[in-house]
């Protein structure tokens, strides 16, 4: 808001139920509007009057509801298909579950957002957005709504996210042995990083007398500044020069 931008205006049905925890939204807005010398929006109350029915409204998402059996069907089709460990991921399932209850109380009023990324999304991600719709496609309760791009776009990032999250899990976990200097070590640890940061993980920077095996339980490569060729290890090392 300080930065001048506005969310668009999502009207609300106004029946008596809504119209009671709208009074609440405007009643919290208020109290902050006094607090921080700000003054909100129309749009941002119905959004959070959005917010609020969701958290109060059963929407069978929770409970072995039929949209959390359907959200369990679709996250084994997408491990089974993708090898992602989609099923296991508790935060992948919380984000989405958290998402969706105020999108289905939006598309039960009719409301739609608009996705400032979903041009960028078709564009530079459009895979990753057709299997999201697809996966919507899925799901018997989310196929009752006419579902938008913009709202596709919104569930595409958080399977994006989660895509991205395994990517950096199973790179190689790299372990940096440098003489005992800090600076040095650091120094080849930002040079790895910018080079190779896409292709693995540094774990750690130890200095040579800092190693034991503790140190190496999880490491999958050791990148040395000096020589270790009078030690053994059970992984890869890969001596280089400082710079």
């Amino acid at each position: 808001m300080k930065c001048g931008f506005e969310l668009q205006a999502a009207p609300v049905d106004i029946n008596p139920e809504i119209r009671n925890v709208s009074d609440v939204a405007r009643k919290i807005f208020s109290r902050i509007e006094s607090g921080l010398a700000l003054k909100f929006p129309e749009s941002e109350v119905d959004y959070l009057t959005i917010q609020l029915m969701a958290q109060g409204k059963n929407i069978n998402i929770q409970n072995d509801g039929p949209l959390q059996r359907d959200l369990d069907m679709i996250l084994q089709r997408i491990e089974l298909e993708t090898d992602y460990p989609v099923t296991k991921d508790y935060a992948l399932k919380k984000n989405i579950i958290e998402h969706l209850k105020p999108m289905i109380v939006r598309l039960e009023q009719g409301i739609q957002l608009k996705n400032p990324l979903l041009q960028e999304i078709k564009t530079n991600y459009l895979s990753e957005f057709m299997d999201t719709k697809r996966y919507i496609k899925w799901s018997p309760y989310l196929s009752q709504f006419d579902i938008n791009d913009d709202e596709v776009a919104y569930l595409a990032l958080h399977l994006m996210a989660a895509a991205e999250k395994y990517k950096n899990l199973n790179k190689p976990r790299a372990l940096i042995i440098c003489a005992t200097g800090y600076g040095s070590a650091q120094l080849l640890n930002n040079r790895v990083e910018k080079e190779f940061g896409m292709y693995l993980n540094i774990v750690d920077i130890k200095g040579y007398y800092e190693v034991d095996d503790t140190t190496l339980s999880n490491v999958n490569l050791i990148i040395s500044a000096i020589d270790l060729s009078t030690r053994v290890f059970k992984v890869p090392v890969i001596q280089v020069s400082m710079f």
